[in-house]
């Protein structure tokens, strides 16, 4: 696993996979998540990121939406033709 340890990552992509972050600060991010490890300190600070589920990690959040376990909006999830941030 790569880390990453109080770094400031702005404008990026970001791929959580196999990651660790450790009181780091990720702005205006495309945070791409697929169901890996990856470690995130409660020290690290998510600002005006968007997240987007794919592979395994989108299979999951389906699931969760079929049962009612979570909103069909998320926040944070790019909806067609707009992204909504996660604040």
């Amino acid at each position: 696993m790569a880390s990453h340890l109080n770094e400031t990552l702005a404008d990026l992509t970001v791929i959580l996979d196999n990651e660790i972050f450790i009181g780091c600060t990720l702005q205006r991010c495309r945070v791409i998540y697929a169901g890996g490890d990856f470690t995130m300190d409660p020290a690290t600070n998510v600002i005006e990121c968007t997240l987007e589920c794919t592979g395994a990690a989108n299979r999951v959040m389906k699931a969760l939406q079929a049962f009612n376990l979570l909103s069909k909006n998320l926040p944070g999830k790019p909806q067609p033709g707009s992204e909504q941030p996660i604040q």
